[in-house]
């Protein structure tokens, strides 16, 4: 996710005035300015589709946490509109580790 504003800061310096506007409104927010988590889930989703649609075996992403969750969401959920900031896998694999999908 581009973070805009806020990319590359740490989570305890952004304020919380921010950060409650982005959970009040998670689907459609642009936290910091550029990207809202529908906006990451749709451009996950997506990349998803494809790969299945060319892949007739397994597939290894290397990636950072938000898109882990955020296919975790399209795994769980399918393409719909998050609805709230409850349905947003709240865990990700440690670095060097790992997780399986099945789509």
């Amino acid at each position: 996710m581009n973070f805009g504003e806020w990319e590359m800061t740490p989570w305890n310096e952004i304020p919380k005035a921010a950060y409650d506007a982005w959970v009040a409104d998670f689907a459609h927010a642009r936290f910091g300015g550029v990207e809202s988590t529908q906006c990451v889930i749709a451009r996950v989703a997506e990349a998803l589709d494809d790969c299945v649609a060319t892949q007739n075996e397994e597939m290894i992403w290397v990636t950072h946490a938000g898109v882990i969750r955020a296919a975790h969401y399209v795994a769980s959920f399918g393409h719909r509109t998050i609805r709230d900031v409850s349905e947003w896998p709240a865990h990700a694999p440690m670095p060097g580790h790992h997780v399986l999908l099945n789509l």
